[in-house]
C-alpha cells in the first residue's frame, strides 16, 4: 500500500482547555487505600465515545464498596460527585441501583451513563461534537483534516478524540497510524483495520509518509533554512508531565529540516519537515533555536 501525504499545519493558537481529561491519577493518598488488583480494576474501565461506562469485575477483584471502587475510577471526578450519581439511583450493578455502601464482588458489572449523570448533577453537558473535514477515504484507510484544539486519539477516562468521532460518523473501526499534538491543525491519517496500520505504520518508519508543517513564530531564526538534529528527551515532570527538552545525555535522535517562506507583521512562517516523531519535537527544535511557536504556553520562553 502506498500513501503520500502533505501534513499538519500548525495554528499559532494555543488555547487554555475548557475541561482536562485526566487519565486515572493514583498518588501516594490513594494508592494506600487501593490494592494492586483494586487499583488495576479501577484503570481498566473507561467511558466510551457516547458516555456509557460498563465494566465487569475480574476474578480476582477484591471485594470493595462501590462508592471506594468509583472514587479510584478517575481523578477528574470527584468522591462527592459518585456519592451524589448513587443517591440518585445513577449507578447500576447487575442491572439494579445500588447505594455506596454496596460491596463489589467479583463478576459484578457495573453500568451508568456518565454523560447523563453529568449533565443532570453539573447542569453542563458534555456531549459534543468534535468538527473535521474528511478528504479521502477507503476501505483501507482515511484521511481527514484536524482542527486545533482536539485530541488526536484518546487520551483520559473521558473520550473527547478526533479519530473517534469519525469512527462513530463512519461506522468504522479505526487505528492510529500517527498523531498531531492537541494545538496541531492539518491533515491526519487513520487505517480502517489492523493490517492497514500495521503497513502504514511501517511505511511512516521507512520514510515514505512525508510530514510537512506549516509554522509562524514571533522571533526569526538566523539562517533561512537548515536542519535541526538535537536529540530529544524528557524534562523534569514538575514542570509539566509532558514536557521534553534537547537532552544531549539521555535524548533520542530527532531531525526538523526548515525554510523560511515569509514575514507579515510580527510573524515569521517556516515550512518544516520532520524525518522522525518525537513528542513536541518541533516545538522544542524551534525554542531550542531561539524562535519557539508563536503562542505556545509551554515552550515560549
Amino acid at each position: 500500500m502506498e500513501c503520500s501525504l502533505a501534513s499538519s499545519t500548525i495554528k499559532a493558537s494555543f488555547r487554555r482547555e475548557r475541561l482536562e481529561l485526566i487519565k486515572p491519577n493514583f498518588s501516594n493518598r490513594v494508592s494506600k487505600v487501593l490494592t494492586p488488583s483494586l487499583s488495576a480494576a479501577c484503570r481498566e474501565g473507561l467511558v466510551d465515545f457516547a458516555g456509557y461506562y460498563s465494566q465487569r469485575m475480574n476474578d480476582d477483584f477484591p471485594k470493595t464498596r462501590v462508592d471506594q471502587f468509583l472514587g479510584g475510577v478517575s481523578s477528574f471526578v470527584s468522591r462527592n460527585f459518585w456519592h451524589r450519581a448513587l443517591e440518585a439511583d445513577y449507578i447500576q450493578v447487575n442491572g439494579e441501583s445500588v447505594k455506596k455502601s454496596f460491596m463489589l464482588r467479583a463478576g459484578d458489572l457495573v453500568e451508568f451513563d456518565f454523560y447523563t449523570i453529568y449533565e443532570k448533577l453539573k447542569n453542563e453537558s458534555l456531549r459534543i461534537r468534535i468538527p473535521y473535514t474528511l478528504l479521502f477515504q477507503c476501505k483501507d484507510y482515511v484521511v481527514i483534516d484536524k482542527p486545533e484544539g482536539y485530541l488526536t486519539h484518546r487520551i483520559g477516562f473521558i473520550d473527547h478524540s478526533v479519530m473517534s468521532q469519525v469512527g462513530e460518523d463512519l461506522n468504522s473501526p479505526m487505528y492510529t497510524v500517527h498523531r498531531l499534538d492537541k494545538y496541531t491543525s492539518g491533515t491526519c491519517l487513520f487505517a480502517r483495520n489492523s493490517v492497514s496500520a500495521d503497513k502504514l505504520q511501517s511505511l511512516l518508519r521507512k520514510g515514505g509518509i512525508h510530514k510537512y508543517y506549516l509554522v509562524a513564530t514571533q522571533r526569526k531564526l538566523s539562517r533561512f533554512s537548515g536542519l535541526m538534529c538535537q536529540p530529544i528527551g524528557k524534562d523534569d515532570p514538575r514542570i509539566h508531565k509532558k514536557k521534553q527538552k534537547v537532552d544531549y545525555l539521555n535524548g533520542q535522535s530527532a531531525k526538523t529540516r526548515y525554510r523560511f517562506l515569509s514575514s507579515k507583521g510580527s510573524f515569521h512562517y517556516y515550512l518544516v519537515r520532520i524525518f522522525t516523531g518525537r513528542q513536541h519535537q518541533i516545538r522544542v527544535h524551534f525554542q531550542n533555536a531561539g524562535a519557539p511557536v508563536a503562542f505556545d504556553e509551554l515552550y515560549s520562553y
